[in-house]
């Protein structure tokens, strides 16, 4: 009997004050090996987390 595994990959960003960098980031990640991409920023005082909320 075969089993199947149901595996989720999941990419991620570390960001910090990166506002102007992360969306150019995101679109280079290959979205076909990744089921969700998670961005963490971690504190940024710039817009990195409004731009964040943003990418699908």
């Amino acid at each position: 009997m075969s089993q199947q595994r149901n595996i989720k990959i999941i990419g991620m960003i570390p960001a910090y004050n990166c506002a102007h960098l992360l969306k150019k980031a995101y679109e280079q990640v290959p979205k076909e090996y990744f089921d969700d991409i998670i961005v963490v920023d971690d504190g940024s005082t710039d817009d990195t987390f409004t731009v964040a909320k943003t990418l699908p």
